[in-house]
């Protein structure tokens, strides 16, 4: 071989990474929830933005993506583990929603793990883990196109809360802006892990804190589903808001419409101070705080949830 012919040889590394990419547009294009939309130039820690898609329009509402590529062999409980810089998990927690994806090269799937996830991993797992200059995170979960359809509707929930927040006060007189901005409810963040945010949406609405759930129905709806059970407690917080005559706008007896519609559901309506819990440890029985004072109690009929584990 002529010494003209010694030319570089490709990085096997970088045959992963294409896999990768590969593998990860392919099941964009399955969803059609996102298009990938730009590569990261300085890859500081993240590859790539996706931008959600709505009826075939641009929204603007990007998540930000890490995306990683291994030959490693599973874990015993079909996991895969992969190592990540702790500075990368910062740097990623700086943008709502963003997400890792991992490719398993032999298997040629795709998991997907949330920041958010790994920081709480890390936080209640009793290692001193700020020291540490990588973490290992564990990804169990597939990327399936229904995961990047929730991801989808949570980003653009979001994306949409913080418009219109900010759309709000451009339409406020500046005498009057302090004011619109202390009567708003607080923007709430809900986390993509399902259990994590049935968890907080029972305890807001223990709290009496209609107007919060309220404010962020499109979120719960989006972690949730709209057509699941979870979603009670936020039909319950528009008809406790309802009866308080505390509805800022129609969409909550849009909301209602809606719910009744569905047919199978049934909630309690009786008197009570808060919400109760059934016998049944399984179950969570949601009742309507103000009705006794504002109405005669309809016959009983009950909307049982599960509890938060």
């Amino acid at each position: 071989m002529s010494h003209f012919d010694e030319l570089p040889r490709r990085v096997r590394n970088h045959e992963i990474e294409d896999k990768a990419i590969a593998a990860f547009q392919m099941r964009l294009n399955e969803s059609g929830a996102f298009i990938l939309q730009a590569t990261d130039r300085k890859d500081y820690g993240t590859d790539c933005q996706i931008e959600v898609m709505a009826d075939g329009r641009a929204t603007n509402a990007r998540v930000h993506v890490q995306l990683k590529g291994t030959e490693s062999a599973l874990n015993a409980n079909g996991s895969l583990s992969v190592e990540v810089r702790r500075t990368n998990l910062n740097y990623l927690l700086m943008q709502p929603y963003s997400v890792y994806v991992a490719y398993h090269v032999p298997t040629g799937s795709l998991r997907i793990r949330t920041p958010e996830s790994v920081a709480h991993q890390y936080e209640h797992g009793g290692t001193n883990w700020t020291d540490q200059e990588s973490l290992t995170v564990p990804f169990g979960e597939e990327l399936t196109v229904e995961r990047l359809d929730r991801l989808a509707d949570l980003a653009r929930a979001d994306t949409k809360s913080s418009r219109d927040r900010r759309v709000g006060e451009v339409g406020v007189a500046v005498t009057d802006l302090s004011n619109h901005v202390l009567k708003s409810p607080p923007d709430v963040h809900v986390p993509e892990d399902p259990a994590l945010a049935r968890k907080l949406l029972a305890q807001l609405y223990e709290k009496n804190a209609d107007e919060v759930i309220s404010a962020g129905f499109a979120k719960f709806a989006a972690a949730f589903g709209a057509g699941s059970d979870e979603m009670g407690i936020c039909y319950m917080s528009e008809i406790n808001l309802g009866m308080d005559g505390l509805c800022r706008q129609p969409r909550g007896s849009r909301r209602l419409s809606a719910f009744s519609g569905r047919g199978s559901p049934t909630i309690v309506f009786r008197p009570a101070t808060c919400t109760t819990r059934s016998e049944t440890p399984s179950t969570l029985s949601v009742t309507s705080r103000r009705q006794s004072a504002l109405m005669k109690p309809r016959s009983p009929t009950r909307r049982s949830m599960p509890l938060p584990n």
